[in-house]
């Protein structure tokens, strides 16, 4: 396979490869950072085939969603282990919020997570099973394959990726006025999505062309970080929310992480 032939399928070969060994360890040695990796790798993956939609087949749309359907599963366990690692982290839990709330909340939480990761092991078996994190890159070869080894062919492909980064930064363009001014968690969290996908639509390009997309990816990658705060933060006042028996004994921490979340956009903001 041609240089340039190569650069386009190493990225979503490997990210396959990562993400099959990570959701065959799942069922049997679990834990947060596997879970979290695999959570990553699916957004990159579905990411990437939504960039080489150009040239894969119409087969490209059923592996988003089933990757997409695996991601769903990963996110409540890990929404789960980021309350309760914040709850673990509290040295001082904010005056006035009831310890016994606290403490009922966590196991809450924990129960939560046991639910999830039982239904997360049975998606990671599906997936592995199902064989698509091998037909995928198999499926990009033989198109790769089927295209003439010309300049003409390799720019036309390479073009109409770069134009699905275009889009990126577009849709990232069109969202960010939401949080100018009386951004709410909803509008923060559409504008964190479409900055995720703009760095991995980068990342994905800089592979290609390596060395000038560096210092945009650091800038997005700082954007990210603040929004997914400001969200980690929102996700932790929505629950304890939804949760009456509980909710008056821990209105001070709620009122804490909405307080935090605003922080966060303020900085955000400013940025």
């Amino acid at each position: 396979m041609r240089h340039w032939k190569s650069l386009v399928a190493k990225p979503l070969e490997e990210l396959c490869l990562r993400l099959e060994k990570t959701a065959a360890l799942l069922p049997v040695r679990f834990d947060p950072e596997s879970v979290h990796s695999a959570r990553k790798d699916s957004r990159r993956l579905r990411l990437v085939i939504r960039l080489l939609k150009g040239i894969l087949p119409r087969e490209q749309k059923q592996w988003r969603n089933t990757l997409r359907e695996f991601r769903c599963e990963l996110a409540e366990t890990r929404d789960a282990d980021v309350q309760i690692a914040f709850l673990n982290s509290l040295e001082n839990p904010p005056a006035g919020s009831s310890p016994e709330s606290l403490d009922l909340f966590k196991r809450y939480l924990e129960g939560v997570r046991q639910d999830s990761t039982e239904k997360l092991k049975y998606a990671s078996i599906s997936l592995v099973s199902s064989g698509l994190l091998s037909r995928i890159p198999e499926t990009l070869q033989w198109v790769l394959g089927e295209i003439p080894d010309s300049q003409a062919h390799s720019e036309r492909v390479r073009r109409d990726i770069v134009l699905g980064g275009v889009s990126m930064v577009n849709t990232l363009e069109e969202r960010s006025p939401v949080l100018f001014p009386g951004g709410n968690a909803n509008t923060f969290h559409t504008v964190r999505k479409a900055a995720r996908k703009l760095r991995y639509s980068l990342e994905y390009l800089n592979s290609l062309f390596p060395g000038p997309l560096e210092g945009y990816i650091e800038q997005v990658r700082a954007l990210q970080q603040h929004l997914g705060r400001a969200h980690d933060a929102a996700v932790m006042a929505g629950t304890i929310a939804e949760v009456p028996k509980i909710t008056p004994g821990l209105m001070v921490l709620r009122e804490d992480r909405e307080d935090r979340a605003r922080a966060r956009a303020r900085l955000t903001r400013k940025r």
